[in-house]
């Protein structure tokens, strides 16, 4: 990671920007403990919580993760939504399917 920035945007909305060198270096860490094991156990049980994610990658390809959101923000409001299934279970695999899909 070349750096992060954490805000809120309310008592109860925190947000974290992270820059990544390359989509790589955040595959890695994504794939890596601790956060391989967080994110399992978050997916297991929210505990009531929303997760927001989305990513744009400098060389093109944008992609976004909703778990638990009463609306999808951002990204959702107007991209269509795929359930994380096959290809799209993976930040790869979403970006891939993006740029097939923009014809790139």
């Amino acid at each position: 990671m070349l750096g992060d920035a954490q805000f809120m945007f309310a008592w109860n909305h925190l947000g974290i920007r992270q820059c990544w060198r390359d989509a790589e270096s955040l595959g890695r860490f994504t794939r890596d403990t601790p956060h391989a094991v967080w994110w399992r156990d978050f997916l297991r049980y929210t505990q009531g919580c929303g997760f927001w994610h989305e990513a744009y990658h400098a060389r093109g390809g944008i992609e976004a993760i909703y778990v638990g959101m009463p609306e999808c923000p951002g990204l959702g409001g107007f991209a269509p939504i795929r359930p994380p299934v096959g290809p799209f279970m993976s930040s790869n695999g979403r970006i891939t399917a993006d740029a097939v899909a923009r014809g790139r």
